[in-house]
Formats: structure tokens, sequence, C-alpha cells
């Protein structure tokens, strides 16, 4: 039965009688289409558990080759000012255990890579493009990164240990790192 057009708006709690704003987007709300109280931004959320004791790095996987699909390719600048870097993004796509013995379901765990655009470490960049393409010196096309996502690659996945960058200061947890790609053979 629908209700009071001012009640699809508010609901009163028997507590307080103060009215709550609910959020839907149906014209003619009923008690069914109406489930929970609408949340702001200033509303402090509960999960039913305390936040602090939950874990927020990244899982650890074991190291090894993973198929994974380029994700996502974005210039971005260097820190340093002095030029940009190529930043890809690589979704796993295979089932990975991690260190602490748990499995990540394919499509789960992504890991990055940065680039650098400099000359001198070309050979890097020049490598990921053949993986992507199975390309080798002589037969590669044009290198348009954008044209990488959505392609399959075998990633090399190593694990780097905790570090402090001596030039920044900024600290590094323990985590995955890519260590070379290579092309997925079909």
């Amino acid at each position: 039965m629908p209700l009071n057009p001012l009640d699809a708006y508010f609901y009163r709690y028997p507590d307080n009688n103060e009215p709550q704003p609910y959020h839907t987007t149906d014209p003619y709300p009923t008690m069914e289409t109406i489930s929970t109280p609408y949340h702001s931004a200033n509303t402090p959320l509960s999960f039913g558990f305390d936040i602090n004791d939950l874990e927020t790095t990244y899982p650890v996987i074991v190291a090894g080759p993973y198929r994974a699909t380029v994700s996502s390719v974005e210039m971005k600048d260097k820190v340093s000012g002095d030029g940009q870097i190529l930043r890809v993004v690589f979704q796993v796509d295979d089932e990975a255990k991690t260190e602490t013995g748990a499995t990540l379901p394919g499509g789960m765990h992504r890991l990055s890579k940065s680039y650098s655009l400099d000359p001198e470490h070309a050979q890097f960049l020049v490598r990921l493009h053949d993986a992507v393409h199975g390309s080798k010196k002589g037969s590669r096309p044009p290198m348009i990164p954008a044209q990488w996502q959505g392609k399959q690659v075998l990633l090399d996945v190593g694990i780097d240990p905790e570090r402090v960058d001596q030039r920044t200061g900024k600290e590094f947890p323990r985590g995955n790192s890519v260590k070379n790609t290579s092309h997925l053979r079909q």
C-alpha cells in the first residue's frame, strides 16, 4: 500500500520521533521498496566490528608466473618533476595463493609497474610491448600503450622486502612487484 507522500521521504524512529530521510528512486514507494535509511557522508558508518583491527595492506602472493590482463595504462609525471613515466596496472587472472595460505580468486589481485620513458631504460618498455603483441625485433608494430588495455601477458611476480626510499624517506611495506613480462602463448 502506498505511503503518505511525506512518509515516502521520512521515517520516524520510535525512540526519538526524529524524521530520518530514506533513499529511494521509486516515485510511489511502499514499505517493501524502502528498506534502509539514507546515509550522508557525515553519518558515521558501522560495520559491526572495530575498524582499527582491519588489515589494509595488500596481500602478498607467492612469487612465480601468473597470467594477467593489462587493466589500465596512464602517463604520470615523475615525482622529481623532470619527465613522465608510464604506469601500467595488471589484473592477475590466475587464482593466487598468498603467503598466509589464503587463496585469492582470479581477477581479485592487481599489480602495477611504472616504466621510465627515458631512452636509457627503453628496453623494459619494449619488452612489455613485445609481451603484449608477441612481437620481436624487426617485427614490432607502433608502440601505442592505450592499445595494450585488455591484452593478456605472462607476469613474473616477485616479492620485495620492506624498504625505505633513501631519497624521500618514504617507507614501503613488503609486497609484490612485476619482475618481467613475456608473451602468453595461446
